[in-house]
């Protein structure tokens, strides 16, 4: 795929991830911040089970759970401006990498479900 298309492809899924980043964004301050009930607690209302697993790690998975709050925020901020540029910039890697954090981390919130256990 040549650079142009890559570049493209790059800016459309842009597009959707700043849709989903919103919407869930939104969701995470009605539902965790202000503990009002909408329409959005249904978009990713995962009840993740922690229970048999150590401590430490129930203490890392909270945190890097607070994390995705910061990371949305900042895709919030950043897409935008990644948007208009012209080509790939480090930014555009620093968005990638927040991306990827996400999906690992909204993966693994599904996976520890009991209502979406795959096994």
């Amino acid at each position: 795929m040549s650079k142009n298309r890559f570049f493209i492809v790059w800016k459309i899924f842009l597009i959707f991830i700043y849709f989903f980043a919103l919407v869930h964004f939104l969701k995470d301050i009605t539902q965790d911040v202000l503990e009002i009930p909408t329409v959005l607690d249904v978009f990713g209302n995962i009840h993740e089970n922690l229970n048999g697993f150590p401590e430490a790690f129930v203490w890392f998975y909270h945190w890097a759970m607070v994390n995705t709050f910061f990371v949305e925020f900042f895709l919030l901020v950043t897409v935008p401006g990644a948007w208009k540029r012209r080509e790939f910039t480090k930014l555009d890697a620093i968005i990638l990498v927040a991306i990827i954090y996400l999906t690992t981390m909204f993966f693994l919130a599904t996976y520890l479900d009991p209502r979406f256990n795959l096994q």
